[in-house]
């Protein structure tokens, strides 16, 4: 094994100058130097933007897929209805013909005059 810790201070006949530089506490680092300036990290708030633009992306075209289904949905319901709509219309307005009425009291009794009516006056006396 390596030893980790190699002395720091040179005594004055070894070193070529005067004095001695002090010792300084080194900062332990997560990753090297040369990986904290590589490209991947100089690109990493990018890819992170990146990559909440593209799940947003996706997010939202299923919304959009899901909203489409319902319309198209929506769309032959009221169709159905306006074919139901119309098709009790035409049966009410058919049923208000005078012929078809005719058809109906005769059952009761009833029968269409051919007389004019008459206007009945009362006296204010």
């Amino acid at each position: 094994m390596k030893a980790k810790n190699k002395p720091r201070n040179i005594p004055l006949s070894q070193n070529k100058t005067e004095y001695s530089e002090p010792i300084r506490p080194q900062k332990k680092r997560v990753l090297p130097n040369g990986y904290r300036d590589s490209a991947v990290f100089r690109f990493l708030p990018f890819f992170i933007y990146a990559t909440i633009l593209g799940v947003l992306y996706i997010g939202n075209t299923f919304y959009t897929e899901k909203k489409y289904t319902e319309i198209e949905s929506l769309k032959s319901k009221v169709d159905q209805l306006r074919i139901d709509y119309r098709t009790l219309k035409y049966d009410y307005l058919n049923m208000a013909k005078r012929s078809k009425i005719d058809g109906k009291v005769r059952k009761n009794g009833l029968y269409p005059t051919n007389t004019s009516p008459v206007i009945i006056e009362v006296d204010k006396d």
